[in-house]
């Protein structure tokens, strides 16, 4: 046994940097799709759909998962521009 707090949770908003430069690829992209995630659980694509993930902002990207062979999910994204 040892005696230790447990590490600081890291989730979600809290990662700023995580997918930063790809949100940035895509917004130089406009309309093109690219795999951006691959080999992830079945919930990513939605959670990007959602806006749930801070560099990809509700209304600016689409996304769109497949099931591979394997039984994970390859997400797909686009950024396709500001709602306002």
């Amino acid at each position: 046994m040892k005696w230790q707090a447990p590490p600081e949770v890291n989730r979600g908003r809290n990662d700023l940097s995580k997918y930063a430069s790809e949100a940035a690829a895509l917004r130089a992209q406009p309309g093109k799709w690219a795999l951006v995630i691959e080999g992830t659980g079945p919930s990513i694509g939605g959670q990007v759909r959602a806006g749930r993930l801070t560099n990809f902002p509700k209304g600016e990207f689409e996304a769109t998962s497949r099931k591979r062979s394997d039984g994970k999910y390859d997400v797909y994204v686009r950024f396709v521009g500001d709602p306002s």
